[in-house]
């Protein structure tokens, strides 16, 4: 439970060397929280996040490399994906390491390269990123996640 919901993001980043990134909440209701990354919008349930939450304020997201998707391009997003592109590709004994850019930001993707079925990716190639928002761990912005 610790690896899936670390209690901080100082936690967070030592664990699983999380990407984060500020969420700006859109809405707020009493089981989930509406929030925007990148211009992407994301459904969470309230019990990701650690801290009091209400519209306006902007959250630490945190998303851990091995839970967000990857995949060939092929001209169509569905909910929770955007268009990325891959910037850098390295083979870490188990898994492809990934650096992605999609809007302003740049996210570290992890993909396990069980029994060699994993397809590699090249620098430059477009590919579609899955975000699952039930995996997203969310703080108050109050931290600064460089201190970590």
């Amino acid at each position: 439970a610790l690896y899936d919901r670390p209690g901080t993001p100082f936690v967070a980043d030592f664990i699983s060397n999380a990407n984060f990134f500020d969420g700006f909440v859109l809405s707020t209701s009493a089981e989930t929280i509406q929030l925007s990354i990148q211009e992407m919008e994301f459904t969470v349930s309230r019990n990701r996040c650690s801290t009091t939450v209400e519209q306006d304020d902007t959250l630490l997201v945190a998303i851990n490399p091995i839970s967000v998707g990857m995949s060939p391009f092929e001209g169509e997003c569905g909910v929770d994906q955007c268009v990325g592109i891959v910037r850098s590709s390295l083979f870490v004994g188990q898994s492809f390491e990934y650096r992605v850019s999609f809007g302003d930001e740049t996210i570290r993707v992890l993909h396990p390269n069980l029994l060699g079925g994993v397809r590699e990716f090249e620098e430059g190639t477009p590919v579609i990123l899955t975000f699952y928002p039930e995996s997203f761990n969310l703080y108050g912005r109050k931290v600064d996640h460089h201190e970590r």
